[in-house]
């Protein structure tokens, strides 16, 4: 198969994926559909090709397409439902995705002892909860190649905002590709994927990062306290210049 026709069958797919817009997801005894954005299945479409080695925690519309581009993907949810019905609908609609490996388990029991390595895309788009985004970020990026990618998806909740922000603080260890709408591409320049220390003051984003989220919230809530809010008012116009 050539090039072109690669290409074609993927974009085929994605296309597909939308018109019939399935609902694989399982919450309350209900399916449902909590599909990743276009922007972002165009984008893996684009940079992964079948010899690729592939892994994501979640699954969804991206399962679909990694499978059908004939990755050795590797998907972890717990939910068997999920992936019933990614395997149903894929067989309705003839989409092989026979070299899927699908682990019915939490990320947190599955990714310390997969033995994985040498990874060339990953999805972090599981269990947003905290701690689940740090937990697997910490297993999967070591397992990554050095020039392979990580998708962070869902960077408007707080806990994947905070995996990104910090990974911003690491320039000479992940690379900011680009950033989908709710959904940061970084691609992995070093075999160290942090500032590995002990000691928080030697950590950037410990030391240097001030969330702007944070500040705006804590000097609300400081304004909130009569006393204490007039007071920060006239140390914030005197630091401007404005004087008190």
């Amino acid at each position: 198969m050539s090039t072109n026709e690669t290409n074609r069958s993927k974009v085929e797919v994605i296309d597909l994926l939308f018109d019939d817009s399935p609902d694989f997801h399982w919450w309350g005894q209900k399916a449902k559909n909590y599909s990743i954005q276009r922007p972002v299945l165009d984008w893996i479409a684009e940079h992964t090709e079948p010899d690729h080695l592939t892994i994501e925690t979640g699954c969804g519309y991206t399962t679909v397409l990694l499978g059908a581009i004939g990755c050795e993907h590797h998907a972890v949810a717990p939910v068997p439902q999920e992936f019933e019905n990614i395997k149903r609908w894929s067989g309705e609609k003839g989409i092989d995705i026979s070299k899927t490996n699908f682990h019915v388990t939490g990320s947190q029991d599955y990714l310390p002892k997969c033995g994985l390595s040498g990874i060339d895309l990953a999805l972090i788009d599981g269990a947003h909860a905290f701690p689940f985004p740090f937990i697997d970020w910490h297993y999967i990026a070591e397992a990554m190649k050095v020039g392979g990618v990580m998708l962070v998806d869902d960077t408007q909740l707080r806990t994947v905002e905070i995996l990104r922000e910090f990974m911003l603080t690491e320039p000479e260890r992940w690379e900011l590709v680009t950033e989908l709408g709710k959904t940061a591409v970084f691609r992995k320049i070093s075999e160290e994927v942090y500032t590995k220390t002990s000691d928080w003051t030697a950590q950037p984003y410990c030391t240097e990062y001030k969330s702007p989220r944070f500040q705006k919230n804590w000097k609300a809530k400081l304004r909130a306290v009569p006393v204490v809010g007039d007071l920060a008012s006239k140390v914030n116009r005197a630091i401007k210049g404005g004087g008190a």
